[in-house]
């Protein structure tokens, strides 16, 4: 049987830590991640203990409680602003981007 993964819960200065906290600990239980902790404040301690290999995650209750500062870094896909597509007025763009014709 494989061990537990080890998570250390981050909660940010000025959060409201109980309920975060809370939510972190449901997550983690779910998960079925074994919890090393709680780190408030700036979150160095936490990615301190990941470096060291003594915790194998870092649980926070929102994306936007991570400092994007941070390194290593940690991005998620939904931070990415929409790729715009540029139309090129040209025959052949407009034939490649149309929708293929329906065969019966």
């Amino acid at each position: 049987m494989n061990s537990p993964d080890l998570a250390v819960i981050f909660v940010p200065a000025g959060a409201d830590a109980a309920t975060f906290t809370a939510t972190c600990l449901d997550y983690c239980r779910a998960r079925g991640y074994q919890v090393l902790g709680v780190v408030t404040g700036d979150g160095q301690n936490a990615f301190d203990l990941l470096r060291e290999g003594k915790a194998n995650v870092i649980v926070m209750a929102r994306p936007e409680h991570r400092d994007p500062t941070w390194e290593p870094r940690v991005e998620f896909v939904t931070d990415a602003a929409p790729a715009l597509q540029k139309h090129d007025n040209s025959r052949s763009a407009s034939l490649r981007q149309r929708r293929p014709r329906r065969l019966v």
